[in-house]
């Protein structure tokens, strides 16, 4: 194959220049085991392998407005179907808004305590007030909460997204953008 390259290269009028995957540590980085990664919840390896926080990016769409009489109302994003998403859980976000970038708490996921049918991505952004339907939203993953779990009932629910916002702003008093 690479003798291949180079034939090519030449009968092109391009030079052809091999190299060496990257690693970490004994790992290919490869958009394959970013993704395998992902799916395990790895978010610290994705973060070494990309050089950076993993992210994804939707537009903001109406939701069942569960999280609003929750008091948690969250940003519904629509993500495209071959967006690669981390495994179902709770994280720690920072969400780039309208110029901005502001903490929040995003869940990924099927919803398990409304027995949801369809994998979903809601951001509550922690201390904000306003209208997003229609934005588009670039929200960069920090850290892994726990994983998404069904709640016998709203107010247990109530009661574990009020200690995930408060874990989140604890992370965030400790958080340096790197």
């Amino acid at each position: 194959m690479q003798n291949l390259s180079y034939a090519v290269g030449e009968e092109l009028d391009f030079r052809v220049e091999v190299v060496k995957p990257a690693r970490l540590g004994d790992e290919v980085i490869s958009s394959s085991a970013i993704r395998r990664l992902l799916a395990e919840g790895d978010l610290l390896k994705v973060e070494k392998m990309l050089g950076r926080h993993f992210s994804l990016e939707g537009m903001v769409v109406q939701g069942d407005r569960r999280g609003h009489t929750l008091g948690f109302p969250t940003a519904n994003l629509e993500v495209q179907p071959e967006q690669a998403l981390p495994k179902d859980g709770i994280y720690v976000t920072i969400t780039h808004c309208q110029g901005r970038q502001l903490h929040s708490v995003t869940n990924i996921g099927m919803r398990p305590t409304f027995n949801g049918l369809k994998r979903l991505v809601e951001t509550y952004i922690l201390d904000f007030d306003g209208d997003l339907y229609g934005q588009n939203l670039r929200i960069y993953l920090i850290a892994r909460l726990r994983d998404e779990i069904k709640f016998d009932s709203l107010e247990g629910l109530k009661k574990q997204m009020y200690r995930d916002v408060m874990q989140a702003r604890e992370i965030f008093r400790n958080f340096h953008t790197r």
